[in-house]
């Protein structure tokens, strides 16, 4: 008999199985018109409750809706020939999670010694930079290329749910609006993701922009130590520590750090919500801004190039070519075409992630869990 193969939208291709999720399973796939391979989800509603079922259709509307550079978004979403199943193909980002990098999921990762190192300067501010830019467009109550959308909440910015490519580039795969959270139901909570949850959530309280943020100094503070800010390995435990949080006067695991990281992370985990720092105060920084700026002169760089024949090509000024390098690794002004896509993407340079994004071994390829990308389903 011959076998049917199942294709998404006229272009979606879904291969084997890969492995079985909470809600359905999730399959190997491949684009038929360019041939790069990405997954599916499919979600069979017999295994969702009416509750998560009317999030998995707000969830769909609004990753159809907002468009941002490190926002998961669905390559293609399709009903199934039934009514109880829907198909949700997306990039392949498995070997991606920070979820799989337990203890050394962050900073320089060694198969010889079980050791953390701190990433970069660079590399923690540029992070942040795609984070806090997410969020400012998140919380924002008018976003242009969605008019329809007031402030979006992810409340949780568990590492299980971004996503770093060996490029540098983040994606943020969950999203929840602050009307449909529920904040009376943290007994169900996993101790994974309520050790990112906020002071105020844990205590049933609404989600706002402030919960975000805390989330997001969690996220940092662990992606910059290597340890998470707060301990506990189950509820009890987490509300125990949540209490009495790390002192930024004295926690040891900051002794020699660099003292505007602190500072910003200070802010971020105020134990007072009305205390943290916007999102948008954090792209006014200007350790962020010097990065901006330095982008954007990377960005103009190469768009002069891509419009001037090589022999053509113009010289910078020596301000603009002082300590900026080009993707490729090269001083501007003497570099290679530059690899436009990744740079306002706000990929790192070549030689910074060669020596400071984690990365992860192929031999691990399958083995890891995908936590439902761009869904609100809670496993």
């Amino acid at each position: 008999m011959m076998k049917t193969s199942i294709v998404i939208g006229k272009r979606y291709e879904l291969g084997s199985v890969c492995q079985k999720t909470a809600h359905g399973f999730l399959y190997l796939a491949v684009d038929r018109y360019t041939y790069r391979p990405c997954v599916c989800k499919r979600l069979i509603y017999s295994k969702l409750s009416l509750s998560l079922l009317s999030q998995l259709h707000l969830n769909i509307s609004l990753t159809r809706t907002l468009r941002h550079p490190n926002l998961m978004e669905y390559l293609e979403i399709a009903e199934g020939d039934s009514i109880g199943s829907s198909f949700l193909v997306m990039k392949d980002m498995r070997t991606d999670s920070l979820k799989m990098h337990q203890r050394l999921r962050f900073g320089t990762r060694s198969y010889q010694l079980p050791t953390f190192s701190s990433p970069s300067k660079q590399t923690f501010w540029l992070v942040l930079m795609q984070l806090a830019e997410l969020l400012a467009y998140l919380h924002s109550p008018s976003k242009r290329n969605a008019p329809d959308i007031s402030t979006v909440i992810l409340r949780s910015l568990d590492p299980a749910g971004i996503y770093l490519d060996n490029l540098g580039v983040v994606t943020v795969a969950q999203i929840r609006m602050s009307k449909y959270i529920e904040t009376n139901n943290v007994d169900c909570q996993s101790a994974n993701t309520a050790r990112y949850l906020s002071p105020e959530i844990l205590m049933g309280k609404q989600a706002t922009w402030a919960s975000d943020i805390w989330s997001l100094g969690c996220f940092m503070y662990e992606f910059y130590l290597g340890v998470p800010y707060i301990q506990g390995t189950c509820l009890s435990e987490i509300l125990h520590s949540i209490s009495a949080p790390p002192s930024f006067k004295s926690d040891p695991l900051l002794t020699g750090k660099d003292a505007n990281i602190i500072s910003l992370l200070s802010q971020m985990l105020a134990p007072e919500p009305s205390q943290r720092i916007y999102a948008k105060q954090i792209l006014k920084l200007n350790t962020v801004c010097d990065i901006w700026r330095t982008y954007r002169r990377v960005i103009s760089h190469n768009e002069a190039l891509r419009k001037t024949q090589p022999a053509q090509s113009p010289m910078l000024s020596s301000e603009i070519q002082h300590d900026l390098l080009c993707v490729c690794g090269k001083p501007v002004g003497n570099c290679c075409t530059l690899n436009r896509e990744l740079v306002s993407q706000f990929g790192l340079t070549s030689s910074e992630r060669s020596k400071h994004v984690p990365t992860v071994s192929s031999e691990h390829g399958t083995s890891s869990i995908l936590t439902a990308p761009g869904t609100i389903l809670a496993d």
